[in-house]
């Protein structure tokens, strides 16, 4: 599937189900944006009971934890500028 931007297409369809209000609320009506190669089957009608997630996207979920990061030799850019000023002898 190809990457699309789901606030771009919130913001020109005005579409709730891409609002992160939304998933708070109800995520079974969410939904990604502009698909490509995606089929996406509901059942009909409203649940009885809304399925929230009231600590929704606080955490970024492909974020390595900095043990993982240091084996797998990952820095950010801003840690990679770090670690050489502090390498740095000048």
């Amino acid at each position: 599937m190809i990457w699309k931007d789901p606030l771009k297409e919130a913001y020109r369809t005005r579409a709730l189900a891409l609002k992160h209000q939304h998933m708070l609320k109800d995520s079974t009506a969410c939904r990604s944006a502009l698909p490509d190669y995606l089929l996406i089957f509901r059942k009909k009608g409203i649940n009885k009971v809304p399925v929230g997630h009231p600590e929704a996207l606080t955490r970024y979920a492909g974020e390595l934890d900095p043990a993982k990061r240091e084996r797998v030799g990952y820095l950010p850019i801003s840690e990679q500028v770090l670690r050489a000023g502090r390498e740095w002898k000048g």
